[in-house]
């Protein structure tokens, strides 16, 4: 966050932020796993390895907002946000077909594929540091819509969703699309005797395979080309128990979308305490990249007007991070001015309906 500002007007909450986002995701089947551990061989000999689908999705992206929630009655409050996004960095994977075939009778090796996508602003890599915060780099624009929606069950249970990202950017300086047909490659192999031959030239086998690789994808390159891409939406539900004035207790479900499909599904639960007035606790237990073992925690403490917030969904991962499938860290400070019911309490979710002051919704679908 590079600015966030907002002010409650009765049961009305308007806010505005500047945040500066970078986002990067490595999709990969799982052949390119068993091909590394096991070469082209054993369980991959005499079929397919399958690489469809390999992907790489990176952005950089500076975001505008403008939100506003609302009570609707006694039980519900809906809201949602506008965003102005500028676009610096973009690399986008729209069609990725590769495979990997290997004879098992005379071991020769046929490749074949098709590829499909997209790049912006990568000429400016060499200078990233530099114009990582600067305002005069954009080569894409868009806008992106949350919704998010709190409902009070009871009076012990609220309910919360949220969809958060609707929206792409369309960019339109630097651009280059990178496009090939369908194609196969045969490799016949080396042979071993005529390869340290004196009079071994450069048009041996191997050469002559790199050669026709090199010449199938030589104008595969087309700049300034327009296109747009989706940013990653995302689904987030919550479920909050009021146990006493002191305690909490509540589960969350979180997911991505990627062309359609979930992506990255969570689960946590969590339960949250509030001691006095200045602090406030929460402990979670998530289910994150198809891993049980994450236990989090979370400290909030407020000084006057400042609200200090620092929270982790994986001790272990902090720890012994070589060992870990993910962790995600959180800190910050937020300014609180006005109000007589202000307090400091972490929750286990976060809605775009009610980012109000008075709750410090730090910890996001196990975050």
């Amino acid at each position: 966050d590079l600015f966030s500002f907002g002010l409650r007007l009765k049961s009305l909450y308007v806010h505005v932020s500047v945040t500066e986002k970078v986002a990067f995701n490595f999709i990969y089947p799982k052949d390119l796993i068993r091909l590394f551990t096991q070469g082209n061989g054993q369980e991959l000999l005499g079929q397919r390895t399958n690489l469809d689908d390999l992907a790489i999705n990176l952005f950089q992206y500076r975001e505008v907002a403008f939100g506003a929630s609302k009570n609707v009655g006694d039980k519900l409050r809906v809201g949602g946000r506008v965003k102005v996004l500028s676009g610096m960095y973009n690399i986008t994977t729209k069609t990725s077909r590769l495979g990997i075939t290997t004879n098992e009778d005379d071991y020769t090796i046929t490749i074949d594929g098709q590829v499909e996508a997209y790049s912006a602003g990568l000429n400016d890599f060499n200078n990233i540091g530099e114009n990582f915060l600067s305002f005069n780099n954009q080569n894409g624009s868009g806008l992106a819509i949350d919704l998010g929606a709190e409902y009070q069950l009871t009076k012990r249970i609220n309910l919360s969703a949220s969809l958060t990202d609707l929206g792409g950017i369309t960019w339109k300086k630097n651009t280059s699309k990178y496009q090939s047909d369908n194609f196969e490659f045969k490799y016949d192999g080396i042979d071993f005797y005529e390869f340290f031959e004196d009079n071994n030239t450069e048009d041996d086998a191997f050469t002559q395979f790199v050669d026709s690789i090199k010449a199938e994808f030589e104008n595969i390159e087309t700049k300034d080309v327009k296109y747009s891409s989706a940013l990653q939406s995302q689904f987030t539900g919550g479920l909050r128990f009021k146990l006493n004035d002191k305690n909490e207790v509540g589960a969350v479900v979180r997911s991505q979308f990627y062309k359609g499909s979930l992506l990255n599904p969570s689960f946590s639960v969590f339960h949250s305490l509030t001691l006095g007035t200045k602090l406030s606790t929460t402990t979670s237990i998530s289910y994150v990249n198809r891993s049980l073992l994450n236990v989090g925690t979370g400290v909030s403490t407020r000084l006057g007007p400042v609200n200090l917030y620092v929270l982790a969904d994986n001790l272990i991962g902090v720890f012994a991070p070589a060992s870990t499938r993910g962790l995600q860290f959180r800190f910050g400070i937020n300014l609180e001015f006005g109000g007589k019911d202000m307090n400091n309490r972490i929750t286990g979710s976060e809605s775009a309906a009610a980012p109000r002051a008075k709750k410090v919704k730090a910890s996001k679908g196990g975050e």
